[in-house]
């Protein structure tokens, strides 16, 4: 009896960029990805295994799908979740106020 071939069962490691920590690695279950059906590309995001930091960034489409296929979990984009219609012309100026009046922004978008 021949024996049972094992499969490689060594998980992804991907090596990311922390603001503060700089280069760390992950497994693929710490990263998320964000993916959008209007360009195929998204966001992926991780907390740094070190300082706990929340970071997202941008992916480009090539990006994402290696992510996928490597075991990232990905989930619609906020843009694919919405369904209240196109974005209206107050919502964009609101939008562009905010931008130009402070900064906080980012730093509710990043956690």
């Amino acid at each position: 009896m021949r024996p049972e071939r094992v499969p490689n069962n060594r998980q992804h490691r991907f090596k990311v960029s922390c603001g503060t920590c700089g280069d760390v690695e992950l497994g693929a279950e710490a990263l998320g990805i964000q993916a959008t059906t209007v360009s195929g590309g998204g966001t992926y995001s991780f907390e740094c295994p070190r300082c706990g930091r929340a970071t997202v960034r941008a992916a480009a489409s090539r990006v994402v799908e290696l992510l996928i296929s490597a075991g990232v979990p990905a989930r619609p984009a906020r843009d694919q979740a919405i369904g209240d219609g196109p974005i209206r012309e107050d919502e964009v100026v609101a939008f562009v106020t905010r931008l130009h009046r402070d900064d906080t922004w980012l730093a509710e978008i990043l956690g």
